[in-house]
């Protein structure tokens, strides 16, 4: 009410100032500048609406807001996923506004709610053609379905709301995500049985549930349901391996059983369906086992497979369920232009340079070769087709994971009329996927580019830095993390001491 404007006066003189360090956590600090700012963005979205409701774009620019300044420092991470419904156009074409997407709509990944009967995927696939977004989470089949393949078992998961930010696991009013990962390439590498590594990351998973949460919500949830989420990654490397060639072997002719149209069907390696879902009970009766140990309710759903982005590059596999995006290329990575690992970088012969799209921040390009990269058999996202991607995320949703697969599928230019089908023809599938053109070094700064086997190598060779020039630039901040140097990582997993 204007007439009843008050004026609102906040002290910031006790926030740390930028470019000061941060002791404990790491890092140094952003300075009071971007919480400044995020009030006022958030004041005007506000003052925008005065009078009237908020809209499902305005909360979802908030909470964009509120991440952007998180990360601000360069040293938190912030991980959003917005859900709006099927139907609102503004919220489905949001992040076509270049002007705020820059500014703060990056901060989360957005998806729309969908259920098996929804049919108008068009706008959708417009969208995504636009920028990659918006996901589709079918919250229906998360209630009603653990493993596809284990049929319809209705209201098994019923009290499900939402996601967490990458939409592996669905969740409840309060509930938290629960992950562990298991890479099968790597453990079978170092001796390890399968179902052994499996059944004892169940038993971890398990365990923390017990953890104190403070929110009575929480843990009514969690007594609950005890869900844990038992993820694999690393998982084309490993499938590679062991069958000696990828999952999906071939496509047959086939119709839609719902609605008559033709389809091409996915045809699955019966060794592939047979070693996960070995996994899986692997899992189960571990948590059954363990359960009655505890005295606790068995879990509600224990299998998952998550992005595994940054994880996945220290054990040197391909990220999640996904391809690697090139057998070599350029990894960007972010930091804030007061970071301390900078210098060091620098005197080690990465390549730097400013962010063409965030002010105060540099790019850091480090040069990766992918596992397997010079096997004959070798795939990545730029030569695997979108319709082997759908197939191999349905073929993880029907044998491994009782709550979803996360999955950004990639997809060439010619093949972008096939998104709207292809979301149609897995409706009783996927849970949840995402997708993003396959920019193949068309975007600058992309995050990642792919590169030539030469260019890697030459890359390769300007990196002559040593590891004592880390600890001179943090000698007073090192925390008791021991820095490897490139002979440990001969084999593409560096060790973490």
């Amino acid at each position: 009410n204007p007439e009843n404007k008050k004026k609102l006066v906040l002290d910031i003189s006790n926030i740390r100032p930028y470019g000061a360090k941060i002791h404990g956590f790491g890092g140094t600090a952003s300075g009071p500048m971007p919480l400044v700012e995020m009030f006022f963005d958030i004041n005007q979205v506000l003052n925008n609406r005065a009078g009237k409701n908020l809209t499902a774009v305005d909360a979802t620019d908030i909470c964009n807001l509120i991440g952007k300044t998180v990360v601000a420092g360069n040293v938190r991470r912030s991980a959003e996923l917005a859900l709006g419904s099927s139907d609102n156009q503004d919220f489905i074409k949001m992040k076509q506004d270049k002007e705020k997407l820059y500014h703060h709509r990056w901060a989360s990944n957005n998806s729309v709610a969908i259920n098996s009967k929804f049919k108008d995927y068009d706008p959708i696939a417009d969208g995504i053609l636009h920028n990659g977004e918006p996901g589709v989470v079918n919250l229906e089949l998360s209630r009603n379905y653990g493993r596809i393949v284990d049929g319809y078992q209705p209201g098994i998961d019923n009290e499900v709301e939402g996601t967490n930010p990458c939409g592996e696991i669905s969740l409840s009013n309060g509930e938290p995500c629960n992950l562990f990962e298991v890479f099968p390439f790597i453990a079978e590498k170092q001796g390890w049985d399968l179902k052994e590594a499996f059944a004892l990351a169940a038993r971890y998973t398990k365990r923390v549930t017990f953890s104190h949460y403070d929110w009575e919500v929480s843990r009514n949830a969690i007594n609950k349901n005890r869900r844990i989420g038992v993820s694999m990654s690393g998982i084309q490397d490993w499938l590679l391996n062991d069958l000696g060639h990828r999952v999906v072997i071939g496509f047959k002719d086939a119709e839609d059983p719902a609605t008559g149209e033709k389809i091409k069907k996915a045809i699955y390696d019966p060794k592939g369906i047979k070693v996960v879902d070995q996994l899986y009970q692997a899992v189960v009766g571990a948590d059954r086992k363990y359960s009655q140990e505890l005295h606790c309710n068995p879990s509600i759903k224990h299998t998952t497979v998550k992005p595994s982005g940054t994880v996945a590059k220290l054990a040197g596999v391909s990220e999640g369920m996904h391809f690697h995006y090139s057998g070599y290329l350029i990894q960007r990575i972010r930091f804030q232009e007061s970071d301390p690992l900078l210098p060091a970088l620098r005197a080690c012969g990465y390549h730097t340079e400013p962010d063409i799209y965030t002010e105060h921040t540099i790019v850091v390009d480090f040069p990766i070769k992918a596992a397997n990269a010079d096997s004959k058999n070798f795939a990545s996202a730029g030569t695997v087709s979108i319709a082997e991607q759908f197939a191999t995320q349905a073929f993880l949703q029907t044998y491994w994971s009782d709550n979803a697969v996360s999955c950004t599928v990639t997809f060439q230019d010619n093949e972008s009329k096939q998104i709207a089908p292809l979301l149609h023809q897995y409706r009783h599938t996927i849970k949840s996927t995402s997708l993003l053109p396959y920019y193949g070094g068309s975007l600058k700064q992309a995050p990642k580019q792919p590169i030539s086997k030469d260019i890697y190598l030459e890359r390769k060779k300007q990196i002559t830095g040593d590891v004592e020039v880390f600890f001179e630039a943090e000698n007073d901040d090192v925390k008791g993390l021991e820095l490897v140097d490139q002979s440990d990582c001969a084999s593409g997993a560096c060790p973490i001491k």
